[in-house]
């Protein structure tokens, strides 16, 4: 179960990092660009948006195995 949740953390984050390295050149070419007036966006920037508005934060698995540890063998939280 936490191996599951750190994969698909870490491809959570390289989907993040590919977007926004789909990006970076579109920002720079703004940069450049006497028309741009900050009104619009690299299309990256509303994959991201997208990508983001749609991530749950995974369960705290490492906090209910120490609490099953807990409570299967009766260790308070200084011997662990």
């Amino acid at each position: 179960m936490l191996t599951t949740q750190i994969t698909k953390r870490q491809r959570l984050l390289q989907d993040m990092r590919a977007l926004l390295e789909q990006s970076a050149p579109q920002f720079l070419e703004y940069t450049y660009s006497q028309a741009y007036i900050g009104d619009t966006y690299p299309d990256g920037v509303g994959k991201l948006n997208a990508l983001l508005s749609a991530y749950k934060a995974p369960e705290d698995a490492l906090g209910t195995a120490l609490a099953a540890l807990q409570a299967k063998y009766g260790l308070s939280a200084n011997e662990l």
